[in-house]
């Protein structure tokens, strides 16, 4: 049982004068800093000015509630008596209570209790499997996943739902669905938005992407397209985390523009088997400092030069793949890099579909790449809201909380307008993917999915904007109360790129339409 302590007695005899410890009170709890205070990155003064106090206030003016949980528990020594916890701000795995900080699913078409227990489940094993402490030092660090939190994320289960419910059945007893109570066959797309959701929340986009962004785009062609051959070994390789992959579309002359791309593949016999010779360079691949293989989109000719059209071959990491890291404005950890193809052989038996199918199978893959992405949108903004709601409430100036000023209310207000629409429109779709088989899916809900897209990227503007303003210089700081809105200001504008552009979305959009009335000119629609 935890000593307690009175504040007249902290106040006497642990004021840090006179040959006495120093002891602090934080939230109740009492922290013997006697020495520590030396290596306080504040200062000793700083600190011992508070000695034999209660310095909850100051604390949590210049520090998160996470630190006390992490960093301080060492130097507790005891408990205030009496103390009220009421006030004290939520633990990063507990279920919210601040307004606009969680999902509403109660009441709601699409949500379930199983949808509920799912993300207290993945909330709670990000946070006691240590996948919230890896990812804050990797975010500073920009060290790249190692195979053991791969294979961690693998035996959870979770880089099999990044897959795809299919996945899913080849993962012995996966820890979260076990946890939650879920089979293989009841896992479906809203499962997956809590899944994005939830690991979104960390706020560490590179390593979020460092472990996520490869496998979720890269290994659909391979379990849809590939080989039987491929199905075996190594599907299960990259399930279970013992392998990388990662999806090499893009270049430095053909972003958004897939046509557009150069890397070639020509037809080859090589020591008598038949394949292709790779040589091309594929930029901005997530990944790819770490990745085993890659699922590269390609120009395909033949022996004697004839173009083949475009196709998707799996490639091998070797001597002749070589990647060099791009310095993107986000964490290291993610393995952004330059890919160069450099006269690589690729089997012909690593060849995606048919030869000429590159486009399509693209394609095939481009919906649920967006959606993902706005997933990881909504996520991620709605945990900085809560952020700017709790340090509105939190921060005092010119004699009144933040809270108390009507400028900040309207960009608090702003930000929750602007997230509660896009998240209506994400739900709604997402319920649409889940009930339309995939194939009517990808044929109706590519418009909407890429304004869809456009409308989470431009809420994210908002949110950043508004969020930096709430917290001034803390907003622009790489550590301390405003590091996740640092974060998400370096980062926000990545996903209005990435997946295509903003512009490339509007447009997709209207096309649909423009494809709806000259299939009425044609006699196939009728109004």
């Amino acid at each position: 049982m935890s000593k307690t302590f009175t504040r007249e007695e902290i106040a006497k005899n642990f004021n840090g004068q006179n040959g006495n410890p120093a002891y602090v009170i934080v939230n109740g709890d009492v922290l013997n800093v006697t020495t520590f205070a030396s290596g306080h990155p504040g200062g000793e003064i700083a600190l011992l000015e508070h000695a034999g106090k209660d310095a909850t206030k100051v604390f949590y003016a210049l520090h998160r509630h996470e630190v006390l949980e992490k960093r301080m528990k060492r130097l507790k020594v005891g408990e205030l008596k009496d103390y009220d916890r009421k006030l004290t701000p939520p633990s990063w795995k507990d279920i919210s209570k601040v307004p606009y900080a969680e999902t509403q699913m109660d009441g709601s078409p699409y949500w379930k209790e199983t949808h509920k227990k799912f993300r207290k489940v993945v909330r709670e094993w990000l946070w006691e499997e240590g996948i919230v402490d890896w990812s804050e030092q990797a975010e500073v660090s920009g060290e790249y996943p190692s195979k053991e939190i791969f294979m961690k994320h693998g035996k959870a289960g979770m880089l099999a739902m990044f897959a795809g419910k299919h996945a899913l059945k080849r993962i012995p007893n996966p820890v979260l669905l076990e946890r939650a109570g879920i089979k293989p066959d009841d896992f479906d797309v809203f499962h997956s938005a809590v899944l994005t959701e939830e690991r979104c929340r960390m706020v560490c986009p590179g390593a979020e992407d460092g472990v996520a962004s490869g496998i979720s785009i890269g290994i659909g062609p391979v379990m849809h397209y590939g080989p039987e051959w491929m199905q075996g070994e190594l599907v299960q390789s990259i399930l279970e985390g013992r392998k990388v992959i990662c999806l090499a579309i893009t270049e430095p002359s053909a972003g958004s523009d897939v046509a557009g791309i150069q890397t070639v593949a020509r037809q080859a016999v090589v020591n008598g088997e038949e394949g292709f010779i790779v040589r091309g360079t594929k930029k901005w691949i997530t990944n790819s400092m770490f990745a085993d293989y890659f699922t590269t989109l390609v120009k395909t000719v033949s022996h004697d030069g004839k173009d083949l059209g475009t196709s998707m071959l799996l490639v091998e990491k070797s001597e002749q793949v070589v990647c060099r890291q791009i310095p993107t404005n986000y964490a290291m950890c993610a393995g952004t890099g330059l890919v160069s193809y450099e006269d690589v052989f690729v089997p012909a038996r690593n060849l995606l579909g048919k030869i000429g199918e590159g486009f399509k199978i693209t394609m095939h893959n481009f919906n649920m790449e967006r959606w993902g992405i706005c997933a990881m949108a909504v996520g991620r903004s709605r945990r900085i809201i809560e952020e700017c709601i709790l340090w509105a409430n939190q921060r005092e100036a010119f004699g009144k909380k933040l809270i108390e000023q009507p400028v900040i209310r309207a960009h608090i207000g702003e930000m929750i307008a602007a997230h509660q629409a896009s998240y209506a429109l994400y739900e709604k779709i997402t319920h649409q993917y889940n009930t339309l088989p995939r194939e009517v899916a990808n044929a109706v809900l590519g418009g909407p999915t890429a304004l869809l897209k456009y409308n989470c990227t431009r809420m994210m503007n908002i949110v950043s904007d508004r969020a930096v303003q709430i917290f001034g210089g803390r907003g622009v700081t790489k550590t301390g109360m405003g590091k996740n809105v640092e974060r998400h200001m370096k980062s926000f504008k990545l996903p209005s790129v990435y997946g295509g552009s903003e512009e490339i979305m509007l447009d997709l959009s209207v096309k649909q339409v423009s494809l709806f009335f000259a299939s009425i000119s044609l006699g196939k629609q009728r109004y």
